[in-house]
């Protein structure tokens, strides 16, 4: 017995959403896993620029192999799900895709964590560097938007194109 024309689009939907969410948590923590190495040595090197202080890109590429899908696994799945609906909703693979599930990403991980956003009145201007909350706040925003977008950039292309909207076969 043969499915329904509608029941292999809602196939091949799920198989898509499913698809962008693989790639999401599969790529997703190791593109984070990097921002997070080079922003926050880039934050200690602004804070104290010792010799030693290189090395902590190496430490947390080394490390962080082990912790990184463990960490940002649940961040990813959503930054997928959210680029799997919008996708699904659109059927287009706009570029805008990828950096938006990750600021949602990001929306959710500040909720969660209580990470402090920096404002006017909080930005601390004493320690040098950024190496404030505002620095912290800076890295951990590059992490989720650049991870969404990579992680999106990667997805997109097993994706079939969408007829422009309005055109007719």
């Amino acid at each position: 017995m043969q499915d329904a024309p509608h029941d292999r689009t809602i196939k091949n939907s799920l198989t898509r959403m499913l698809w962008i969410m693989f790639v999401f948590v599969g790529l997703g923590p190791l593109i984070g896993l990097v921002v997070f190495a080079f922003g926050m040595t880039v934050l200690a090197l602004a804070q104290a620029p010792r010799s030693g202080t290189l090395l902590l890109g190496p430490f947390f590429l080394l490390y962080g192999l082990f912790f990184a899908h463990l960490v940002g696994a649940a961040s990813a799945a959503l930054a997928g799900a959210v680029a799997g609906a919008i996708y699904w909703t659109t059927q287009r693979r706009s570029a805008w895709i990828g950096p938006l599930s990750g600021a949602v990403a990001l929306a959710a991980a500040i909720v969660y964590t209580d990470l402090p956003v920096p404002t006017v009145d909080r930005v601390d201007t004493t320690s040098p560097g950024w190496a404030s909350d505002t620095g912290i706040f800076l890295v951990f925003s590059a992490v989720h938007v650049l991870a969404g977008t990579g992680s999106w950039l990667v997805a997109r292309k097993f994706l079939p194109f969408s007829a422009p909207r309005g055109a007719t076969a």
